[in-house]
């Protein structure tokens, strides 16, 4: 549960709680957007004991960790018999409950990026009641002082859809034109390239990512 706070990062001991997190115990680095999530994953009783290494390993593409880890530009470390290797959250997810893990290997740590101060990010995930698994997440991130504009669409039936410059999504991406042109017909294209066929799926991850995208805008 080691936690190791440099000036333009913090790195995560694979066994920080979703409750650490939630109540800031650990320094929060992304205007909010960790410990906001934090508070929406299943219930209290969960949370004291779920860690974030054991959530993203476990690798369930409905699960929160990793969309927006994936959003913020976050990446594990993974140690083992050959070493140390460092790979990109979105990578870490092969495919539906597996992990990139070669034989001996586990997670020690996750290192998420340190956000400037104009950010700007929203959240939405699809679900029947609060702290269920998702059926459609949407995440979104713009920090115009580091260049950064991305989107994911979580909830999948595999590893979340990562757009790491979202400008024909969004446009420039610049914070004072969020959501200004949301492009419906792109997001939808960049779903089924994904192989989402199904209209109904492809329409809820759709408007998840818009309302994303909106609470970007009001925050």
């Amino acid at each position: 549960r080691s936690v190791d706070q440099r000036s333009d990062e913090i790195v995560l001991g694979a066994c920080i709680t979703h409750a650490d997190i939630e109540d800031r115990r650990v320094p929060d680095v992304t205007c909010g957007a960790l410990p906001t999530v934090a508070r929406g994953i299943a219930y209290r009783a969960v949370r004291n004991r779920g860690t974030i290494g054991g959530s993203l390993t476990h690798a369930d593409p409905s699960a929160d960790w990793h969309s927006i880890m994936a959003a913020v530009g976050a990446k594990v470390m993974l140690r083992g018999p050959n070493g140390e290797r460092t790979i990109p959250v979105e990578e870490y997810m092969v495919g539906a409950l597996e992990a990139d893990l070669q034989p001996g290997e586990m997670l020690v740590s996750v290192t998420v990026p340190k956000l400037s101060s104009t950010a700007r990010w929203g959240y939405y995930k699809s679900c029947r009641k609060t702290g269920e698994f998702a059926h459609a997440i949407g995440a979104f991130l713009s920090d115009p002082d580091r260049g950064v504009s991305r989107v994911v669409i979580g909830a999948t039936e595999s590893r979340p859809i990562v757009v790491a410059e979202a400008g024909n999504i969004l446009g420039d991406g610049r914070a004072e034109r969020l959501g200004a042109g949301f492009n419906s017909q792109a997001v939808g294209e960049v779903i089924e390239a994904a192989g989402m066929t199904d209209p109904l799926d492809k329409q809820t991850h759709i408007v998840a990512l818009r309302r994303a995208i909106e609470q970007a805008q009001s925050a």
